[in-house]
């Protein structure tokens, strides 16, 4: 599938916010830097990232991660229970020393006291390695959680759902019937279906109902040669639009109050929750970049558009 909208240099134009829909901004506007150009490894976002384990800050940091430590990944449950494991070692040299030669007992006992002080070690190092884990978690997920704000996705299909009224007496609250619904697919890059989504949108805002937008979305998987969907929906009258000339080369969608979440990882002994190791996000409503609608001036939208600051 074709790259997201926001990607390819594309200056985006115009905008409609939740005030008045089908308008354009006449203010003066400037171009908004690509929405991606702050992700470090080039990666689009996806809603099952690997948290990565915390970078050592200095070279005794390092030392005690490649010793003590020695982990490539949050995985601390694993790493505990070896270290307790890891105790029967020296509990079978010390039991053992009674089925050798009296000279060598010796040897089997040193070699004894230093396991367990290496596992001791190690236990107090992994503690405070899962503390520095948690703090910079937390950190991550901040600055992925602003990446994905800024990314634009590629829209593969969207349509409106609108529930069909029903007369009086054909439909009960304990009716197993589903409810009747009307669906409209709309081609964002077709300026009179935009313009129809539009005085749609506009229509329903005043008389007071909302539509039911269902948005789908590809995003890329890592190291793979196909695309993932997924899909968001929200209220007609909530949503942001905005318009990327007569022509673009493609529509698409971004979250600008969506946020990144730890998975809740699996419960250790005594209900303890270990370091998350993926995340998944939550959305939120979606800010479309569309074709201009058939009339009506386009001019270039401020470069606040985030859904904070929108156009009306």
């Amino acid at each position: 599938m074709g790259e997201a909208a926001g990607r390819s240099g594309t200056f985006y134009e115009g905008a409609t916010g939740p005030g008045r829909a089908g308008e354009v901004d006449t203010s003066a506007g400037t171009t908004e830097e690509p929405p991606n150009a702050r992700s470090g490894d080039g990666n689009m976002p996806r809603p099952d990232l690997q948290v990565p384990l915390y970078p050592a800050e200095s070279p005794l940091a390092s030392f005690v991660r490649t010793t003590l430590v020695r982990l490539r990944a949050p995985r601390f449950a694993e790493a505990h229970l070896a270290n307790r494991r890891g105790f029967l070692l020296p509990v079978a040299l010390w039991a053992g020393q009674f089925a050798v030669v009296a000279p060598a007992r010796p040897y089997l006992s040193w070699t004894a006291g230093v396991l367990v002080m290496w596992l001791v070690i190690r236990a107090w190092a992994l503690v405070r390695a899962e503390r520095q884990q948690r703090r910079y978690e937390r950190r991550w997920l901040a600055v992925q959680t602003e990446v994905l704000r800024d990314t634009w996705f590629e829209v593969v299909r969207c349509t409106v759902r609108h529930r069909l009224a029903t007369g009086p007496g054909h439909r009960d609250a304990s009716s197993r019937e589903p409810a009747r619904t009307d669906a409209s697919s709309y081609e964002l890059t077709r300026p009179g279906d935009v313009r129809e989504l539009l005085d749609r949108q506009a229509s329903e805002r005043g008389s007071g109902q909302s539509s039911r937008v269902v948005v789908e979305f590809a995003f890329p998987l890592p190291g793979r040669q196909f695309t993932a969907l997924d899909a968001v929906s929200a209220g007609l009258t909530e949503i942001e639009m905005v318009a990327a000339g007569r022509r673009p080369s493609g529509a698409g969608v971004r979250f600008p109050r969506a946020s990144y979440h730890p998975e809740p990882p699996a419960r250790g002994r005594r209900g303890r929750h270990w370091p998350s190791r993926t995340t998944f996000w939550v959305l939120g409503a979606p800010v479309l970049s569309m074709a201009a609608p058939e009339t009506g001036p386009v001019v270039r939208a401020d470069a606040s558009a985030d859904g904070g600051s929108a156009a009306g």
